[in-house]
């Protein structure tokens, strides 16, 4: 009879302790592109496209490459190789948005940082 009481016991014990490492478990993280860099999952590439789709690439001027690259960080998107993969797939060159709204220049690696 006690064996019974403390199978039972001890069972729901374990069943109490392992309920909380189950409801912790997380999403798998993004799938890792083949040069250990992270690939972009749907929702980054549905972000890409509706920023793209008002602008024309065979039209790209100055404003529309600055205004591209303002709304791709707010939409928390940044620069990487996938990003600037999936712009030419879309049909939209990083390089020549660079050429049209180049980024500001990186101070020297051995200036102290600015004071704010």
């Amino acid at each position: 009879m006690f064996y019974k009481k403390w199978l039972a016991v001890t069972f729901a014990a374990g069943l109490l302790l392992a309920a909380p490492v189950q409801s912790q478990v997380s999403a798998p993280p993004p799938p890792q592109a083949a040069n250990g860099s992270r690939a972009l999952t749907a929702a980054e590439l549905a972000k890409i496209k509706a920023v793209l789709a008002p602008y024309s690439a065979s039209r790209l001027n100055s404003d529309d490459a600055k205004a591209i690259k303002r709304a791709l960080r707010e939409a928390g998107l940044r620069r990487s190789r996938e990003l600037d993969e999936a712009l030419n797939e879309a049909g939209f060159s990083a390089a020549k948005m660079d050429a049209l709204d180049p980024p500001p220049p990186r101070p020297p690696a051995d200036s102290p940082p600015h004071a704010k």
